[in-house]
């Protein structure tokens, strides 16, 4: 269900995409009939300057363009276009951090602001580095809409952080979940790594030491007043939210050694023992929140990553291997050797 909190970070950018969207697809020919079918706008609602697109009209719009034009690429066009400069006060608070891995934690834990479908999450084995791209949305993940906005924010990321570190990113593979598009060619020229389709994933995989590099517009301004306001617009969202999403989004901002019962309530601002009580009334319980994130990174580590089992084991917050293989074989019925076996015959 949409939130009935609109963040105001999040208006201009999703205003900006939109519309974006749309210039683009009418140039492609279809109308604004087809474009916004089944929304709560009509086409005269565009001359509003201000107008804010729900998170539900966004979808809706993006889900309309890919079905009419179900093998097009709008969405890396879209994404080579909105870099840096058109995202406003966010993209200025962010850029004017140290180095990328500042702005990537940051981005992490406020990117709910931008109330978008979409969400990235970075992994980092110290090696090689993910940004994993996870679409909330029940739809089909092979579906043309699902690709559209994953091009274009895959594109978009890499547009915007050549920006912010002045050079290219430094990509080693570009990882996509949906199926070979007619266009695979101009991938190649947007991301300039190698790229494949058909993953588990959608994701950017790059050199760990990437994440050091510096912001071309470090201390430029001051960010004290932004971050108060995305904190404020922060605490406003979160109020709109259920219990368990907000619990399964400080399992994933907090160390996995540190994400015990008493630090996600510490976060959240409740007692243990009333965030407990809140949980079993929506009839989980916190322990088996954290086992089912534990289980998705272990797989995502397992399989996506060169990391030895002694490794992963340290990443999710176990002192030893074998404990984390006793919890393994509890969770799923398998070993991590037999996830990583399974995985290579899919």
């Amino acid at each position: 269900m949409e939130a009935a909190y609109i963040s105001p970070m999040a208006a201009t950018m999703q205003a900006y995409r939109t519309r974006l969207l749309l210039e683009l697809a009418l140039e492609e020919g279809l109308t604004l009939a087809d474009c916004l079918s089944k929304t709560s706008l009509r086409a005269s609602d565009l001359e509003l300057s201000e107008l804010v697109f729900s998170m539900e009209d966004q979808i809706r719009i993006i889900a309309n363009v890919g079905r009419e034009l179900p093998d097009c690429d709008i969405g890396l066009q879209m994404g080579c276009r909105i870099g840096l400069f058109s995202r406003d006060r966010v993209g200025i608070w962010l850029a004017s951090m140290s180095t990328l891995n500042d702005i990537v934690v940051t981005a992490e834990r406020y990117q709910d602001l931008l109330q978008s479908p979409m969400k990235g999450y970075v992994t980092n084995d110290g090696i090689v580095a993910r940004l994993d791209f996870e679409y909330s949305t029940p739809v089909d993940a092979n579906g043309p809409a699902v690709r559209l906005h994953t091009e274009c924010i895959a594109a978009s990321m890499v547009t915007t952080i050549a920006q912010i570190i002045g050079r290219p990113l430094d990509l080693i593979e570009c990882q996509f979940a949906h199926e070979t598009p007619s266009y695979q060619h101009q991938y190649g020229d947007v991301f300039n790594a190698s790229v494949s389709f058909g993953h588990d994933h959608s994701r950017l995989i790059f050199s760990a030491t990437e994440l050091s590099a510096r912001s071309l517009f470090c201390q430029q301004v001051s960010t004290k007043e932004y971050e108060s306001a995305a904190e404020n617009e922060y605490r406003e969202l979160q109020k709109t939210r259920g219990v368990i999403d907000q619990v399964r989004q400080q399992l994933h901002l907090l160390p996995n050694n540190k994400s015990d019962l008493n630090q996600v309530a510490t976060q959240l601002g409740l007692s243990p023992r009333t965030l407990r009580r809140r949980l079993n009334d929506k009839g989980v319980s916190f322990r088996s929140l954290r086992e089912a994130y534990l289980l998705k990174k272990a797989e995502e580590l397992l399989t996506g990553s060169g990391l030895n089992i002694e490794a992963v084991a340290m990443h999710l917050g176990y002192s030893d291997a074998s404990n984390f293989r006793r919890a393994l074989r509890r969770w799923k019925g398998q070993s991590p050797a037999e996830v990583r076996r399974s995985a290579s015959t899919h």
